[in-house]
């Protein structure tokens, strides 16, 4: 061979290597623009690149990632495709076609994808993930839970697995289960405030209620908007006697997130009743009541307020209301009659302990309609019901039983 030939054959291998070199040097440049989020930019350098060689699937794969972002879906679809047909086998453009398709809600389609991916690598924990996204969205719970139980074996650090596997946990009645997932993804992430609500509500269904306090009030401190938290609070105060800290929760549910809604303030007034407070527990349930008219509790409850502030007399309007919304609701009866009895008009209270008793046979009711015969002298109907009351487990009747039907 000829000095010239061989001069002339150098010069071509090192243009080929020149423009190879080139073709690099774009697709490194356009993977650096991707990662740093100029879609724009990094498209046009792999534009370049597929110019110079149509069988580069990776530039393929990273320009249809690029359409992704870019919201250009058919040209993306495209891009994935030739890169499967270029290389079927390559997982990155089966994976982000699968993530494609899962962005259009075509879940059947990324499903195939996914598959293919945990094929050929099994543990790669993005697909896991997504595949587990898929099966929750299609309703297959127990599929999802056993991708999210796959991704917990293999190690993951994610807290949203934890918690998507609690609630599921959480579904099946698996309650200590699911705590100690909510628990591991709020020690994942100390800012997941779900994670933190799922924790507390659990403890409060396993009756673990002082645990339940302090982690609601560690969530109120992560988050002081937290509305639920103050909710599930001023109802766990009032079970542990605390109505003091449960009225400081009601107040905050009533003028901060302006929770106006008649049980709120019926368990506000509640509290105040117990506390003794009177005015400000009838003020609540004035409240409850324009909130709902026909709230039997709110209605009885005030009546019980106004008896107790020495306005019986009162009271008989809003019992009256009570029976006629229903007229089977034995209590509203039951304290009709009390205060007849209690103002000697004997006949009128046996009247509505009647209509208590026809509601719902209850011990207080015959005790009282009993005391109602005694004092008309009518001492067979006393003692009759009187001994029904005692057998109902009336305790004062069980004492004054002997006396009366002697």
């Amino acid at each position: 061979m000829s000095n010239r030939v061989v001069i002339i054959v150098f010069l071509f291998i090192n243009f080929i290597g020149l423009k190879a070199q080139n073709v690099e040097d774009y697709y490194r440049l356009g993977k650096k623009y991707f990662n740093e989020k100029e879609y724009e930019k990094a498209k046009h350098k792999f534009n370049y690149v597929v110019s110079k060689n149509d069988w580069y699937f990776e530039a393929y794969t990273y320009r249809a990632r690029c359409y992704d972002a870019l919201m250009q879906l058919d040209s993306a679809i495209a891009d994935f495709n030739t890169a499967l047909k270029m290389k079927k086998d390559y997982l990155p453009a089966r994976y982000y076609r699968a993530k494609h398709y899962w962005n259009k809600e075509n879940y059947n389609k990324s499903l195939c994808d996914l598959n293919f991916v945990l094929k050929i690598k099994p543990d790669f924990m993005p697909a896991i993930l997504l595949r587990a996204e898929i099966y929750k969205k299609q309703g297959k719970s127990e599929l999802a839970f056993s991708d999210y139980s796959k991704a917990i074996n293999n190690g993951t650090k994610n807290p949203k697995i934890y918690y998507q596997r609690g609630l599921y946990y959480q579904k099946l009645r698996r309650h200590k289960s699911a705590l100690k997932d909510f628990e591991k993804a709020f020690s994942l992430n100390s800012n997941n405030t779900d994670a933190l609500y799922q924790k507390a509500f659990e403890l409060e269904y396993l009756k673990n209620f002082d645990e339940a306090i302090n982690a609601y009030t560690q969530l109120i401190s992560i988050d002081a908007d937290f509305q639920k938290a103050y909710e599930r609070r001023a109802y766990l105060f009032i079970n542990n006697k605390n109505c003091e800290k449960a009225i400081a929760d009601f107040d905050m549910l009533i003028s901060h997130f302006k929770l106006r809604t008649d049980t709120v303030y019926i368990s506000s007034a509640k509290c105040k009743i117990e506390k003794g407070d009177l005015s400000a527990a009838d003020r609540d349930l004035m409240k409850a009541i324009s909130a709902n008219s026909k709230n039997e509790e709110a209605l009885i409850l005030r009546a019980e307020v106004t008896i107790k502030k020495g306005r019986s007399s009162s009271a008989i309007s809003y019992l009256q209301r009570v029976v006629r919304i229903n007229d089977k609701n034995e209590k509203a009866w039951y304290m009709l009659g009390d205060i007849q009895f209690q103002q000697k008009r004997y006949e009128k209270a046996i009247e509505y302990l009647n209509k208590s008793i026809a509601a719902k046979k209850n011990a207080d009711a015959y005790y009282l309609r009993g005391a109602c015969y005694y004092a008309l002298k009518n001492k067979r109907r006393a003692c009759d019901d009187t001994q029904k009351a005692a057998d109902l487990g009336h305790l004062q009747a069980k004492k004054d039983v002997g006396i009366i039907c002697k």
